[in-house]
Parts: C-alpha cells; structure tokens; sequence
C-alpha cells in the first residue's frame, strides 16, 4: 500500500509538470535495468547496501523547472526505484511577495540479516535462518504552507506524517542449548521486532524583528502511536527436552505519545557588527502510555496459560534556556561562550501483574510510582589569537554539572537514588602555515566525567534502611590529535591525520559490606593518509589509507561474570582514478578493501555461565572487498549512457560467524535534458 502511494504521488506530480506547456528546463536520469547476482547470505547483502538482489529499474533523478504566468514558479525533483520500493519527490510552488507552497514525499526500505550469532563451540550456527524476510518500509509526508521565502519565511504552517512498518533484527539474542542443562545456555538465537509506527506532527512557526533582534518562534503538537513486538524463538542443536527449557519469548508493547514544544530565539549582532548575542528558550511536555506484555512460551513453543502484563503513564516537563555571546575583541583575538540550563522532571505510575489468558484476571498485583527530577547545566568558553602571521592558537573549556534525584515506591519497598555527575573538557590547539605549501594542525584535549551514585533502599515498611549501594566511575581521557596537509606542487596534494586516545576507568564500588575498587584503561589509535595524483587534464588518482587500534583491559566485577579485554583492529585501502580522453567519453575505477579482526581473546577470554559453561568467543575476522568500474558516453548532445559493473564480497572466519556473501552488480544510467 505504501509502495502504491508513493508511486502515485510522485507520477502525478511528474506527469502535472511533465506535460505543462510552460515547463522550460528538464532533466532525467535513468536507470533501465541493475541487476545483482548475490550468493551467500542474501540478507547481509541487503542489509549492507540497503538494496534488494535481483533486477530493477527506475528513475534515478527527474528534475522540473516551470514558470506559470509572470510570478508563479513551480520546481520538481524526484526519483522511483520501482523494485526497491524507494521514491521520493519534492515540489515547490512560489509566487513572488506573497509565498509559498511544499510538498515533498519519501520512502525507502531499510533491511536486517535475517541470522543469529554463530556459537563455533558448536561446530554449527545455534539457530537456522528466519523465515521472516527482514526489512523495514520507512515513509514521511509533508506539506508546508508559508509566508515569505521557503527557506526562511515569515509565517509558515506544516502538517508532517512519519510511517515505520516491518521486521528487523534485534541486538537482544534468545537463549540456545548447548548441551542438556540448564547452565550451559547461551544467548545466541536470533530475536526478530515487528514495528508498526505512525507520527502526526503539526507546526506553527513565524519569525519578527524586535529592538534589533531577530526573533524566531515556533509551536510544535506531535501524536505518536505505534506498536512494538519482539520475537524470539529457542532451537537448539541439542535439544533440551527438561520442564525448565523455554521455548522462547513474545513481547508486546503498545504506546502512544503526545508532545507539545513551544521554542523561541533571539539574536542579533552590535558594537559595529563585532559581537553576536543569542538566547534561546525551549518548553517541552510528553504524555506517555504504556500497555506491555511479557509471554514466556514452553517448550512446545505453546502459549502457556498466564503471561506478565503491565499498564504504565508517565508525564515529563523539561524546561532548556541557552545563551550565546561571540566577540571579535580585537582583529586577531576572538572569544566565545556559552551557557545551558535544563530542568526536567518526570512522573510516573504503573501496574505490574499476572494475567491469565482465559478469563483477564489479575494476580500478584504491584503498583509502582516513580519520579525523576534532573538538573543539567553547561559552560563552555573559547579563545582564538591570530598574533602571527603563519600561527594561530585557540583554547577551549567547556564544563557540565548534572543532579540526578530518582525514586521508586513499590509494595514491597523502594528505593532512592541520587547521582551527581561532572564533567569537564579542555583543549589546546595550534594552526600552523610554516611555508605556503605545508599546513599543519595541532591539538592536546584533556577530560574528566565522574559519576557517583549513591541508592538506598528500604524494607516493606518504608522506615528501616535495607541496604545502602554507593558507585563510583571516574574516566579520564586524554586526545591528542594532529593534521598535516601538503602540496609541493600544482599535481600532487596529500594529508595525513593522527590520532591517539587514551582512556581510564576508575570504579568504587561500596554494597553495604564488601568494597570493590577496580581499575581499566584503554586506548585508541588512529592513521589516515590521502594523496591525489593529478599528472594531466585527463587522469586523476585518489588513494587513501586508514588504520585503526584500539585496546580495552578487562573489567573485574564481584559477580560471577567479568568482562574481558577487547581489541579492535580495523584497516582499509581505498583507491580510485578516473580518466577523460575526450569530453564525450570518460573512463572512472575504484576499489576498496577492509579488514576488522581480534583474535586475541581466542584462547583464554570466556563469559562463564555456570560451572559447566563453555568459553564465549566475540572475535571477528571479517574482510570486506568492493570493486567498480563504468564509462560515460555522450552519445548526443543532452544525451549520457553510463553502463556500470561492481564486484563485492564480505568474508569472516569460519569459526566465527557465518555471514558470507559474493555479488555481482550490473546497472546502466541514462541521463537527458531537454
């Protein structure tokens, strides 16, 4: 329904302004045929070039320029790729001193590989391929009717309509046998969510100018309700037949929200247009609820006879003034500042209970109210001094403070927490220009984010303390970062970029009777070099180089369950050139390859759950490979046939996953004017 919809509106706007007499300028780029011939895993494909196998056609770009009458524009541009049901199209109607008119539609398909994670333990994947075809139809309409210009009009009112319908993968992986027993379980089966979303949104915005400041406004209502099921379904190699296995999980969420936002500003510029002043004022409201429920199926993969449901509201006001002052102090010293103040509060009830299928009665009953009160404030100041003539330096601080006060009261007790967060950045920074060909920049970046948790919580009477948790994470990072940018001669140009990141965690963890300090750090490092080669009128060459590493040590924990160092290793070469005999034929290439791997942890990192658990292996060793090439004919004037071919193949470790595919791209391109 929505491919149809989509396809109506952007053809008839196309035929309206295609065959008025007035049209004067049209350009058209087709697509009559892109074929793709995929093995392996088709899902993978799809979700990495957010495009289907197999043969399509369509219009790639469709562009309109019509003058109705004397001060009457209308402009179109568009495009309909009929097999991957992706199209959009925007129109403009202008009419000069009085305003405007827009409409602009767009839908594409985002897809999900339709797989679990492999377990190499196993030998095999721990769950076939879904049945369900992954992929995710996303639509938005607009229409907008102003005052002014279109792009900044004095008077403007818009209705907007956002769809999400479909199936996509999700991160939260369902529990797979191993072997019998109940500890040697792994959360490695594929989960799948089924999304039905539909967003109303209405705006009122206009904008004044008042004692020399611009002043902008608008008011902004939003519906949003949407449905939200997630699936997952349990098989395992080795069937576990016990009265404990499950056989899965269904949740369901229904929801509505309603938001109303009014946001003004106000700027100007004054002392001879060398300082900038601006202030800014947001006002929020959500109106939230919340129907969810919770099915654990048996092993039969049968409903059982109770599920868990829960009905939630829950009210939020946030509260966001923001100022900004800029200043040129003098011709080479600048300074900036800024300053952001939110006040939030939320609250909240629910109802938790068991609910049986048959006859919708309730048991275990429990009422939860909960609020949230949180204080967010920022700072941040800047310098730039511009004293030499080859150097510039710049400083930066920028300051957050944050006060997190949430409560929750249940039947059974509740808790109290408070978290204080502050956080503070700092930077350092040089621009240099030795000699007209080199240009180099330097920078040293200085953090630190602490966050301390304090919870109590208390027994069923409300009065006496229970238990006291106190935490504590401090992370310190520091960057450093460096630029070089060369050009010797008028042919050849090349930059290189470094980065080096390194990052430590501090934790304190305090439960009432044991004390848990830990220590991590961490780092990353990155190279990136660019070079163009321009040797004539004809050729041009571009080849880059990128390097990642990056290294996190284990965090230790009092459970059962610790995380383990990770590493992260990425490198990818990128390589193109194009060459032009003519200026009716052209010639381009390209090519690219990408390796992620960690293997360190093979041996002797696990995620133990149980005492007859098997080691959890997350390593990667994924290659990525892409290959393309095509030419460009003029045939006639206003007439470009482009054939393209494009080879692509993503590799893992078998021991790892199971995600491989092979493809081979073939599409050609017409593009006209007339």
């Amino acid at each position: 329904m929505k491919t149809i919809k989509s396809f109506l509106i952007v053809m008839c706007v196309t035929a309206f302004l295609g065959t008025g007499v007035f049209a004067q300028q049209v350009s058209l780029a087709l697509m009559p045929v892109q074929t793709a011939f995929v093995k392996g895993d088709v899902s993978k494909f799809r979700a990495m070039n957010w495009v289907k196998d197999g043969a399509q056609s369509g219009v790639k770009s469709l562009a309109i320029d019509s003058k109705v009458g004397k001060d009457v524009n209308v402009s179109f541009e568009g495009s309909g790729m009929l097999n991957d049901d992706n199209y959009s199209g925007d129109m403009l109607i202008t009419k000069d001193e009085v305003g405007y008119i827009k409409l602009s539609y767009g839908s594409f398909v985002k897809y999900s590989p339709n797989n679990g994670v492999y377990y190499s333990p196993l030998g095999a994947r721990s769950q076939t391929i879904l049945g369900e075809d992954l992929s995710m139809d996303i639509g938005d309409l607009t229409f907008e009717i102003g005052k002014g210009s279109s792009s900044d009009p004095d008077l403007a009112f818009s209705y907007e309509r956002k769809t999400k319908n479909g199936l996509k993968n999700s991160s939260i992986y369902q529990s797979a046998w191993i072997s019998s027993g109940t500890t040697n379980v792994r959360k490695v089966a594929p989960t799948f969510i089924e999304i039905d979303d539909v967003v109303n949104v209405l705006t009122l915005k206009g904008k004044a100018k008042v004692a020399g400041f611009n002043l902008k406004g608008d008011q902004k209502y939003s519906y949003w309700e949407g449905n939200r099921t997630s699936k997952g379904l349990v098989v395992a190699p080795t069937l576990n037949t016990s009265a404990t296995a499950d056989g899965g999980r269904v949740e369901s969420i229904d929801a509505s929200t309603k938001e109303f936002t009014t946001t003004l500003r106000a700027d100007r510029w004054t002392v001879n247009d060398r300082t900038y002043i601006g202030f800014g004022y947001r006002y929020q409201r959500l109106h939230n609820e919340q129907l969810y429920n919770y099915t654990k199926l048996t092993t039969a993969f049968a409903l059982p006879t109770t599920y868990l449901g829960s009905d939630a509201k829950n009210v939020m006001d946030s509260n966001v003034w923001t100022g900004q002052l800029y200043s040129n102090l003098t011709d080479k010293l600048s300074f900036s500042s800024g300053l952001k103040l939110n006040l939030q509060s939320t609250k909240s009830r629910a109802e938790e209970a068991t609910v049986t299928y048959a006859t919708g009665a309730k048991s275990g009953v429990e009422d939860y109210e909960n609020e949230n009160r949180v204080t967010k404030v920022a700072e941040n100041v800047s310098l730039k001094y511009a004293a030499f003539s080859k150097a510039t330096m710049y400083a930066d601080l920028e300051m957050k403070q944050e006060r997190n006060w949430r409560s929750n009261i249940g039947n059974h007790g509740g808790y109290e927490a408070v978290e204080t967060i502050p956080e503070n950045m700092g930077t350092l920074g040089v621009r240099i220009a030795p000699i007209k060909t080199v240009n180099i920049t330097t920078e040293y970046k200085h953090g630190r984010r602490i966050d301390r948790t304090n919870t109590l919580w208390q027994t069923d009477d409300g009065t006496t303390r229970d238990f006291l948790f106190y935490n504590k994470v401090q992370a310190d990072v520091d960057v450093l970062a460096s630029r070089l940018a060369w050009k010797p001669v008028r042919w050849l140009q090349g930059a290189f970029r470094y980065t080096e990141t390194a990052k430590t965690y501090h934790i304190d963890t305090i439960d009432g009777l044991n004390f848990d300090p830990s220590k991590t750090s961490g780092y990353q490092r990155d190279f990136v070099y660019g070079l163009t080669l321009l040797p004539n009128d004809q050729w041009m060459f571009d080849l880059s180089y990128s390097i990642e590493r990056s290294k996190l040590s284990g965090i230790p924990s009092q459970s059962a369950v610790a995380l383990p160092p990770s590493t992260s290793n990425v490198d990818s070469v990128m390589f193109s050139t194009t060459f032009a005999p003519t200026q009716k034929l052209s010639f381009y290439s390209a090519a690219q390859y990408s390796r992620a791997r960690n293997t360190e942890n093979e041996a002797g990192a696990n995620l133990t759950a149980g005492s007859g658990g098997a080691n959890m292996l997350y390593d990667i060793d994924a290659e990525w490979y892409s290959i393309e090439t095509g030419l460009k004919i003029e045939a006639k004037k206003d007439l470009t046939v482009s054939p393209h071919y494009a080879y692509q193949a993503y590799r893992e470790d078998p021991g790892m996953e199971m995600n491989d595919f092979s493809a081979h791209v073939i599409w050609v391109d017409v593009s006209m004017k007339f």
